[in-house]
């Protein structure tokens, strides 16, 4: 169907010029990437769409699951970063 997202269209397995994409997505099961991955493309609407795409059961839970454990390792990345750079200046 034109249009209509594939899941070999998405790219799972690469290197981000962003590092702090990569050192997050690396916390992930394969299953959540797919899904991370599936709500990055423009034509996903929701972290439940995303879930639902990628083939996980109870893609509404899956999907929120994914969605707080990024924000969470996001979150822990910067922490990590801040404190790493703290001690660097002293």
């Amino acid at each position: 169907m034109p249009g209509s997202l594939r899941m070999e269209d998405l790219v799972f397995e690469t290197a981000f010029e962003d590092p702090r994409v990569d050192a997050v997505l690396r916390g992930l099961t394969e299953n959540e990437r797919r899904v991370a991955m599936a709500w990055a493309h423009p034509s996903t609407a929701s972290w439940t769409e995303a879930a639902r795409f990628a083939g996980v059961s109870d893609p509404e839970a899956f999907g929120e699951r994914v969605r707080r454990k990024l924000k969470r390792l996001g979150t822990e990345y910067t922490r990590r970063r801040a404190s790493a750079g703290h001690a660097t200046k002293i």
